[in-house]
């Protein structure tokens, strides 16, 4: 399954080390494809994977997976700067599992 999202910055990210960056889960993907019994899922990118740990925060109204191999990724991707209420765009397809796979569209 494939879907399209909006990345996620805390405000003060840092453009270095990727810290304080994100992406946003839709409340009906995190409904029907995360489960709470999941501690972490696993990014997959062209030239990496990592893992992301799940905070409790995301079950309830923080619904961003944040890490900042994400962060430095969207660096990477030149997709770390947006106009303000207009944040860039990413394609995310579900793999299976806990498994999911971060690409520019």
């Amino acid at each position: 399954m494939f879907f399209k999202t909006t990345v996620w910055s805390s405000g003060k990210p840092n453009n270095i080390t990727g810290a304080g960056f994100g992406i946003r889960i839709p409340k009906e993907i995190k409904e029907n494809i995360f489960s709470e019994q999941w501690g972490h899922v696993l990014i997959k990118t062209n030239n990496h994977s990592f893992k992301v740990d799940i905070t409790p925060g995301f079950w309830n109204k923080c619904n961003e997976l944040r890490n900042p191999q994400i962060g430095l990724w969207l660096i990477e991707n030149k997709l770390n700067h947006w106009k303000s209420g207009f944040p860039s765009e990413v394609g995310v397809e579900y793999l299976g599992s806990q498994d999911f796979k971060l690409t520019t569209i």
